[in-house]
């Protein structure tokens, strides 16, 4: 009996680690199918000056311009993008986008700032 203890407690350790590094890789591939629906979406002329996605949490389509994104069940979302016009310079863009699984353990996240881009994956 000790020896099936042992055994299972061994499994479910083991399940748990693979549950959890699945959850984090739906949270990876969301996040890069993100990064790419947010370049076309706004590197567009006709794209908006601000947009906020505050913990939109999966299945579903995104709000218009990112209504092509998909985000997998589970998986929470924020988006936030600031575009400011300034004259005869280089417009100035904010924006950071985060993306996690409710049951993961990670969060994927990407700032850009004054025209530095910085992407990090965060332990929760």
């Amino acid at each position: 009996i000790v020896l099936v203890a042992v055994l299972s407690g061994i499994a479910l350790v083991n399940f748990s680690r693979f549950s959890t590094n699945a959850y984090n890789q739906t949270a990876q591939s969301d996040y890069r199918n993100l990064l790419v629906a947010y370049t076309d979406a706004f590197t567009r002329p006709d794209a908006p000056l601000r947009y906020v996605v505050r913990r939109e949490t999966g299945p579903g389509s995104l709000p218009s311009p990112l209504d092509a994104m998909r985000v997998s069940p589970e998986v929470e979302v924020t988006v936030v993008y600031t575009k400011r016009l300034r004259q005869n310079q280089p417009p100035r863009i904010t924006s950071t986008i985060e993306v996690r699984h409710l049951e993961g353990t990670k969060m994927y996240r990407r700032v850009e700032a004054n025209g530095v881009v910085t992407e990090q994956i965060v332990d929760l």
